[in-house]
């Protein structure tokens, strides 16, 4: 096993450092501070981290992701709720998940999928084992709970063919896999590692890079470790204060990993051995020796689907089904994209018709699907 060290790159000291994500479209570093309820953004080339911007917001902000039109902001979590944040520091709430929970449940780490969708977490104020979710923020601004019963809901990542997705439960200190299905949805859950929280520390955020390893960001273990996609650990970046709580691969390269630290329920001599704590740090990719580039979204898997579509002809009701409909995600979020679908049966000759997904600014709600046909009349209405 390979050990590195990591060196602080910020001087604000933060009590609860979290969620470091880079905005790869922006060329921005972010991360918030969760009790003051303040984003962060910065310019970030390897060590040299000169903040832009921040915003700042009533309550906690425990996590936050760039829309997909950037100049409308950011998708966050915030106490109970989600919300949108626009450039100008203003809220327009989305949900509120754990609205029946409040004041002892709240939101935790969360993070966007390859489909566009938002997974955020909850837990107990107090860590009460079970009193915990994760929940799916997607299409058409629904929020579905995908998984219940949890202690500490924490971080999130995607294997780089997007088959399979990474889940932490810090309360047991277990990390999880889940197969993915075309639409993105999570099935088949597996401990994938079991951390001793009694010694060397518990899983907290993590990130995954180009080779599909795990980076872990471990709570009380003073690192970062790097695990295969078997759970093998192999590899070790050393922090010099014990808490750090989420890690992203970014700069302008897109090979430093940043790592975002805490300074809470640290007492004050062990304050004064650890100066640093509450800062962002980074370790260089070249200094790694490894591949950090962040995970290429647009080889995530092509969604399929079959279209049931009816429309008229001189008042006469038809229908035909189209097999094999590829849409395939490009860059960061979805795009405007088209496929061809075949007709499978139809009272005309076969033909082939082009529809196109079309997809809102926030990269997760997803409109009708829309059709152009050689037919005479219109399409009434198309699923999917």
């Amino acid at each position: 096993m390979r050990e590195f060290d990591a060196q602080p790159c910020t001087t604000d000291l933060l009590f609860l450092g979290e969620c470091t994500r880079w905005d790869e479209v922006r060329h921005e570093l972010l991360w918030v501070d969760f009790y003051a309820g303040r984003l962060y953004r910065a310019t970030a080339n390897g060590e040299r981290v000169e903040i832009v911007n921040s915003y700042e917001v009533e309550g906690t902000m425990s996590a936050v992701a760039p829309l997909r039109d950037r100049g409308k902001g950011w998708i966050i979590a915030a106490d109970q709720s989600l919300a949108i944040l626009d450039e100008e520091g203003k809220l327009r709430e989305l949900d509120r998940p754990e609205a029946a929970n409040a004041p002892r449940v709240r939101m935790n780490d969360g993070v966007a999928d390859p489909w566009g969708k938002f997974w955020i977490g909850s837990m107990a104020i107090d860590g009460t084992p079970e009193e915990g979710s994760l929940y799916r923020h997607g299409t058409r601004s629904e929020t579905v709970r995908v998984l219940s019963g949890l202690t500490i809901s924490n971080g999130l990542g995607w294997s780089p063919d997007g088959r399979t997705m990474y889940f932490v439960d810090s309360g047991p200190g277990t990390v999880y896999s889940f197969d993915v299905d075309d639409e993105g949805g999570v099935r088949i859950q597996r401990s994938l590692i079991q951390f001793d929280p009694q010694h060397g520390g518990i899983p907290d955020g993590l990130c995954v890079d180009a080779e599909g390893a795990l980076w872990i960001a471990v709570w009380g273990g003073n690192a970062v470790n790097r695990y295969s996609p078997s759970g093998e650990l192999i590899a070790r970046v050393a922090l010099s204060t014990r808490q750090p709580t989420s890690c992203a691969i970014g700069g302008e390269t897109t090979t430093t990993l940043y790592i975002a630290t805490a300074r809470e329920d640290l007492s004050a001599e062990q304050l004064e051995l650890e100066p640093h704590a509450g800062r962002i740090f980074c370790a260089d990719g070249g200094s790694l020796d490894y591949p950090l580039t962040r995970l290429p979204k647009a080889k995530a898997a092509p969604r399929r689907h079959r279209l049931v579509c009816f429309w008229r002809i001189k008042g006469e009701l038809r229908q035909a089904s189209f097999r094999h409909v590829s849409l395939r995600l490009h860059e960061d979020v979805p795009h405007p994209v088209a496929a061809r679908a075949k007709v499978l049966h139809s009272d005309e000759r076969d033909c082939e018709r082009r529809v196109t997904l079309c997809c809102s600014p926030l990269g997760m709600r997803t409109s009708p699907l829309m059709g152009r046909h050689i037919f005479q009349g219109r399409f009434r209405r198309i699923r999917y």
